[in-house]
């Protein structure tokens, strides 16, 4: 089965994918233009050595594009995971921009899956499960447990069968609780960049401390990304 799931921007290619593109001398950038948030891509060598890449969709019906290619240059539009109303009834109450097919009102989250990513009908119902933060991500160990990452790098286990979840822990705190007045991280998008922090007493400075969002940076609305490897073992 491929387990997708729905994310956001104008998807950019990576230099070190490069290698896949051995034959092509040029290529288009962003490789998917226009409007595709929080891309989200894995490669499925089972399929024609393929890879598949899912983009948020918010308010727009049909819903979850996932698009396909065999050398990250070319790409095509696969199917839809969302092309049912009975799949997400309730996304016509949905109303807010950021609202819609990528996170669910009270922190619910929806994971579909389908046997045939050709074919927007074989897309099942979801698997709805409660979630305490948004931009959840799937990790399979490999003694079979499997685990759900989210914003606030916290994890849980999850059962896919029922959608049952563990307790959730925090991975990762960052530097605020040792050292307030040192170096913190950076909220996390596909743009943002870590800055340092200020003291409070320090008076504001005219610069932003964080970069993204910049009205004049050519690339908007990116979201957050994925990194995945390619049948070599790439980045």
């Amino acid at each position: 089965m491929f387990f997708l799931k729905a994310i956001s921007s104008a998807l950019l290619i990576l230099p070190t994918l490069a290698s896949t593109m051995a034959k092509n001398s040029s290529y288009t950038n962003p490789i998917l233009p226009g409007w595709h948030s929080d891309p989200s891509c894995i490669y499925v060598a089972e399929d024609h050595n393929a890879f598949f890449c899912a983009t948020s969709s918010f308010l727009s019906f049909p819903g979850m594009p996932i698009y396909t290619s065999k050398d990250l240059v070319n790409w095509r539009l696969a199917s839809h995971v969302v092309s049912r109303p009975s799949q997400v009834p309730q996304i016509g109450l949905t109303v807010s921009q950021n609202g819609g097919l990528w996170a669910r009102p009270g922190r619910s989250q929806d994971l579909f899956t389908t046997t045939n990513p050709y074919d927007s009908s074989s897309w099942g119902a979801p698997l709805v499960f409660p979630l305490l933060d948004i931009d959840p991500s799937i990790f399979w160990d490999d003694d079979g447990t499997t685990y759900l990452h989210f914003s606030g790098i916290h994890q849980q286990t999850i059962d896919l069968t029922t959608g049952a979840l563990g307790p959730p822990s925090i991975i990762r705190k960052g530097f605020t609780e040792f050292i307030p007045d040192g170096p913190q991280e950076a909220p996390s998008s596909a743009t943002t960049k870590p800055s340092p922090a200020r003291k409070i007493s320090q008076a504001p400075t005219p610069a932003p401390l964080q970069t993204r969002y910049k009205p004049e940076s050519y690339f908007q609305t990116v979201g957050h990304a994925d990194l995945f490897q390619d049948g070599s073992g790439n980045w």
